[in-house]
């Protein structure tokens, strides 16, 4: 989701005490001020495969079911007007 606002991201890995802090804003790409980032951090909080982004979280699997869903629908609407001769655009 680019240019969505995302607030700055508190690196806390460091051991130097409060961690330093990452600029985010609307259009920044990296890895901690992405979407997908950002919504995996706020859901599963710190048991994230690899912090702060994991490739395989919440975001990217919740679209990816999504897609997944809407093909099986699609599929289902062309079976049952499989045999219909008006066609299913004729309507």
């Amino acid at each position: 989701m680019y240019g969505y606002p995302v607030p700055n991201y508190i690196n806390s890995d460091s051991n130097e005490g409060e961690g330093e802090e990452i600029k985010c804003g609307r259009s920044n790409l990296i890895e901690e001020c992405n979407f997908a980032g950002y919504f995996d951090r706020i859901v599963l909080g710190k048991h994230l495969m690899s912090f702060p982004f994991d490739s395989e979280g919440t975001f990217t699997t919740l679209t990816a079911f999504v897609n997944t869903f809407s093909g099986l629908l699609f599929c289902l609407i062309m079976k049952k007007f499989k045999d219909d001769k008006n066609g299913l655009l004729m309507r």
